[in-house]
């Protein structure tokens, strides 16, 4: 897989990553100043229990999907496939939304919480099958129309909150039935476009297959969220929801950003490498990776120290009165939280997953979550949000740690610390050079980081031909 196709692949599904975190900043633009810190404390909680109840029951199912596209496409099956994930995802639909209804029937809550944990349920439910579609979109290499899926319910789930909120005086419950019309939506449409086969092809030997090889990987993303959901249940106990909100706040800003930029590369790759990993030797293989390497630390090291220079900047632009203070010291933190957690989840841990390894993963999750669990018990009361910034910091690390050391005991690939080091060097030259000038607290200021930024990197990258830029771009001005 030559490197320059992978980068093709990554820019293919970067306007469908940037169109949909597009949207996801303007929800938190417009609705940070519609809600306060503690109403959209309790909407944070809530979608932070949707993501734990997903990690259990639903993201094995897609991680599978993905897995078994290729073979099933090599061997003539995927109407076996998508008719086999489509009963599945079927099942835990209904039975985990009907366990999830009792349970919060039964829930001693204000009626305010409980309200919005109705809401999680339908949005929920509506996600499942646009998970699975969506899957069907990408390991078929179909950039455009999941573009079109992803763009799509975002814009239709920011909309149709927005609406519910101004016209029909609904609470932050608004927040989640939006984005759930907007799955089901965006479901029918790539279900009309796609035409997967939902016959009634199921393969109950397909199925045992996909769930010995997901089932497992349940406790790696259960560990997963509750890593992220600890800090949120943490403040909300020892400080109250207005701080939740304004921690959910900044961390959407400072690491959903990276995992947007992880996701866009990991999007357009990791089928790719499945499909190098199936039919391709050992040595093919480690240099997918090592390229892997590179494009990750020329994309992700950059926008890390940008994000960093331009938290205040960011903060201002994008939250309203009652967050921008606080985010603008949780956002560059986080970040590079996001980034050392983006290093593990799309690079060291994919061996895991290429390999089938679902229990050595496992136990690289385990030190960093016990760590992160104790860290913020001891660190939140005593430092309030701060503490829980620190703890997501340094369990990140560990869990990063963890993960080469072991995932490298499998396979092991060249890294290419030379080039690493060119692109750090860039990226702290960039850094530097915002903190040198002075940029106002406002849109313009903001753009104006951005192009300094983009400019700054973008030449020094080119002088150290970083990606092997310089003949890239000869080579195209030739033609």
């Amino acid at each position: 897989m030559a490197g320059r196709s992978m980068l093709k692949t990554i820019l293919a599904y970067l306007p469908a990553l940037l169109g949909e975190r597009g949207f996801a900043i303007l929800s938190i633009i417009v609705f940070t100043r519609m809600f306060s810190p503690e109403e959209y404390g309790r909407y944070a909680l809530a979608i932070s229990i949707v993501l734990l109840v997903d990690a259990f029951v639903v993201q094995w199912l897609r991680l599978s999907y993905l897995r078994f596209y290729a073979a099933a496409q090599k061997s003539g099956t995927l109407k076996q496939l998508n008719a086999t994930s489509f009963s599945m995802g079927a099942v835990i639909m209904i039975s985990a939304s009907a366990v999830s209804f009792f349970g919060i029937q039964i829930m001693d809550t204000d009626p305010a919480m409980k309200s919005i944990l109705i809401a999680s349920i339908f949005y929920f439910a509506a996600g499942i099958p646009f998970k699975i579609i969506a899957a069907g979109a990408r390991a078929s290499e179909k950039a455009l129309v999941y573009g079109m899926m992803d763009v799509g319910r975002a814009f239709l789930g920011f909309l149709i909150a927005f609406l519910l909120v101004t016209f029909a005086q609904f609470d932050e419950e608004a927040l989640l039935y939006g984005p759930a019309v907007g799955f089901i939506l965006a479901s029918i449409f790539g279900g009309v476009y796609l035409k997967p086969d939902i016959s009634r092809d199921y393969s109950p030997i397909l199925a045992k297959d996909m769930m010995s090889y997901g089932i497992p990987l349940i406790s790696v993303f259960l560990l997963t969220q509750i890593m992220s959901i600890t800090d949120r249940i943490c403040l909300d106990f020892f400080i109250g929801s207005a701080a939740v909100g304004l921690y959910a706040v900044g961390y959407n800003l400072g690491n959903h950003s990276m995992m947007m930029i992880y996701n866009a590369i990991n999007l357009g790759v990791f089928p790719m490498l499945v499909k190098t990993f199936e039919n391709a030797d050992k040595e093919t293989i480690q240099k997918s990776f090592t390229e892997k390497v590179e494009i990750i630390m020329a994309i992700t090291l950059p926008a890390s120290f940008g994000l960093w220079a331009a938290a205040p900047n960011i903060a201002y632009v994008m939250t309203g009165e009652d967050f921008a203070l606080e985010v603008a010291g949780i956002i560059p933190f986080i970040t590079f939280a996001g980034l050392f957690t983006g290093m593990k989840l799309f690079l060291f841990d994919q061996v895991f997953h290429l390999y089938k390894k679902s229990k050595q993963q496992t136990l690289t999750l385990i030190p960093p979550v016990v760590a992160n669990v104790v860290l913020n018990i001891i660190l939140i009361p005593m430092m309030g949000i701060q503490g829980a910034i620190i703890a997501t910091l340094i369990s990140s690390v560990i869990g990063l740690g963890f993960s080469a050391v072991m995932s490298r005991a499998i396979f092991t690939f060249p890294m290419p610390y030379m080039k690493i080091g060119k692109i750090l060097f860039a990226a702290i030259i960039m850094w530097l050079s915002l903190n040198v000038f002075s940029f106002s607290h406002d849109i313009i200021g903001l753009i104006m980081m951005v192009m300094v930024g983009g400019v700054v990197y973008g030449s020094i990258a080119f002088a150290l031909n970083v990606l092997n830029m310089r003949r890239i771009i000869f080579d195209h001005f030739k033609k």
